[in-house]
């Protein structure tokens, strides 16, 4: 228990580490310290803990539970669970501001997360390829959700987005399984190909909050079949609801022009 700091890369590559006990007095956990730890099945993080940085448990992929105690975890930056394939539960304190980019990419059996209250910005590829996710709620703290965000969780089958800012380019895009998405009346943009290929989307109401919707948003989303459009948009841009099931269509009472291929 004296011990209060680990290394960079301290546990890096210690393939038949399988348990460790990580003395309270820790405060970060830092770059790659268990990187590739491929034998290391569940992580208890201190009361003391304010950061898992860079690649910290990347590629562990043995690792199923991780539980951090405590409300100081602030930080879960690049990297830092990425590839770890086998993690199904992770327990995150209300006091975390940030998820960066690749936090949680690849963690395919990963079922549930809730995102902290206090999060502002889920940056690019945070949990791409987190095929088992079923669900996602984004609290209205966040006001951005980065490009590839949710990329390729071909198992979520609902999300409701209240935050009040931006959803990235390809956000969602190859969510297969997504049959219904909830949009907040504070939302202002969605991102070209934010829904992609989210072939199992059935509907989809856009707020009045909206000013751009990017081009090819909802393209492929071959089991849409009604759209409500607000009156926040002046047009609709290429290829938006191109290959679509559409049989219902409501829009604004704001749209000036519908451009080429739109609905095609």
């Amino acid at each position: 228990e004296s011990v209060n700091a680990i290394g960079f890369n301290a546990f890096d590559g210690c393939t038949s580490l399988s348990a460790i006990h990580i003395p309270k007095k820790v405060k970060a956990i830092k770059d790659e310290t268990f990187r590739a730890c491929s034998s290391l099945t569940s992580i208890k993080l201190p009361a003391n803990i304010r950061s898992i940085s860079h690649g910290a448990f990347k590629g562990c992929t043995a690792l199923t539970k991780v539980v951090v105690l405590g409300k100081k975890l602030k930080a879960i930056r690049t990297f830092a669970f990425f590839g770890c394939s086998s993690l199904s539960s992770i327990r995150i304190p209300d006091s975390l501001e940030l998820l960066s980019y690749s936090a949680f990419g690849g963690c395919s059996s990963l079922t549930t997360f809730d995102i902290p209250p206090q999060v502002s910005s889920i940056e690019e590829w945070a949990f791409a390829s987190c095929e088992s996710l079923s669900s996602m709620v984004i609290p209205d703290s966040v006001t951005s959700i980065g490009d590839y965000a949710f990329y390729g969780c071909d198992g979520m089958e609902t999300a409701a987005v209240e935050n009040d800012g931006l959803i990235g380019d390809q956000a969602f895009s190859g969510c297969s399984s997504l049959k219904t998405v909830t949009l907040g009346d504070s939302i202002g943009s969605l991102g070209d190909k934010a829904f992609y290929q989210c072939s199992n989307l059935q509907e989809i109401v856009i707020p009045n909050s909206v000013m751009s919707v990017g081009s090819s948003c909802f393209y492929g989303c071959t089991s849409m079949r009604n759209v409500m459009l607000g009156d926040g948009l002046t047009n609709i841009k290429e290829y938006t609801f191109a290959n679509c099931g559409l049989e219902e269509i409501v829009i604004g009472d704001n749209i000036t022009s519908i451009r080429d291929y739109a609905f095609k």
